[in-house]
């Protein structure tokens, strides 16, 4: 093998690693929502080039306001009154693909998934129906004990 095909191949397989990855990064099942996920805040710009409003938590000194996701598509949102105690609503939610639907009542919200690594989720959601522009939303998974 020469020179040039030495480099061509390095540079494919360097090609193949990183398109992999980002397959990898973007994949996400039913199964890796379950627990609870924090809400980290909104992103102010972009995708690609943001900076991260942090979510005003409703009580902080109590904890962060988070949402949990439970088996069979049953889920609630948990945020802290002013006596610490947990005020919860109940949602359902679908995942399809990279469509992840949200249902309380007779409301339903439809985000993208638009990137699930490192324990980190950021959401999309239209600002208006057939509308360009999008709000990013960041949250990241409570760890186990």
């Amino acid at each position: 093998m020469n020179k040039n095909n030495s480099i061509r191949h390095f540079s494919f397989c360097i090609l193949l690693f990183f398109y992999g990855a980002i397959l990898y990064a973007q994949k996400l099942n039913s199964k890796d929502l379950i627990g609870q996920w924090y809400v980290e805040g909104t992103l102010m710009g972009d995708l690609d080039d943001h900076w991260l409003l942090p979510h005003n938590q409703s009580n902080s000194i109590c904890g962060q306001d988070f949402n949990e996701f439970l088996e069979e598509g049953k889920g609630k949102e948990v945020r802290f009154d002013l006596k610490c105690k947990p005020k919860k609503k109940a949602f359902s939610w679908q995942l399809n693909q990279n469509q992840l639907t949200l249902t309380r009542g007779a409301k339903t919200k439809e985000f993208e998934i638009e990137r699930f690594k490192n324990k980190q989720l950021i959401l999309s959601h239209r600002i208006r129906p057939k509308s360009a522009h999008k709000q990013y939303f960041v949250y990241s998974i409570k760890e186990s004990p």
